[in-house]
């Protein structure tokens, strides 16, 4: 249900702290995220402990078969009247990026999202700069629903926000 040939989830678990500390603060990421001030690892740790336990959502550890973290990903502000659910935290390690893992992990997740969730729709936010992910979120099927312009306002600019859906008759799911 929640692996590849190559890739399974697990549920985000105390001892991925240190490896989700590293994504959170590493520069090649921090552009990425909506956040605008760095977590210590207290907060990340006060993050977790409510996130388990909120019933809307599914915060996945992604590893490779020995186990080695590659990254996260979750769906959050499941809405199971509407059907719908929206994707983020996504993240692969830098050096996991272009060999296709990117791909397979949402593969994983729009699966498990349309056929174990019984969703309808997931949506996500995407800085609109993010050309790589908007790029990923195109290919697996993903269509642009509009644009915040100025919505986010970090490093010292307001950045454009592009809002992209996929739909479970939509999806290779």
């Amino acid at each position: 249900m929640l692996n590849s040939d190559r890739l399974k989830f697990r549920y985000f678990e105390n001892k991925d702290l240190e490896d989700v500390m590293k994504i959170r603060s590493s520069s090649q990421a921090y552009d990425f995220f909506f956040e605008y001030e760095p977590f210590n690892k207290e907060q990340q740790f006060s993050w977790w402990q409510q996130s388990y336990k909120q019933s809307n959502e599914k915060n996945f550890i992604i590893v490779d078969h020995n186990d080695v973290f590659v990254g996260t990903v979750s769906l959050v502000n499941i809405d199971m009247r509407s059907k719908k659910a929206e994707l983020g935290r996504f993240f692969i390690n830098e050096h996991n990026r272009k060999n296709g893992i990117g791909m397979e992990a949402m593969d994983i997740l729009i699966h498990y999202a349309f056929n174990h969730l019984n969703l309808n729709k997931i949506y996500l936010e995407v800085f609109s700069k993010n050309t790589e992910a908007v790029a990923l979120y195109e290919k697996l099927g993903f269509t642009n629903e509009g644009s915040l312009k100025n919505h986010v306002f970090k490093n010292g600019e307001y950045l454009d926000v592009e809002i992209y859906s996929i739909f479970i008759n939509n999806s290779k799911g």
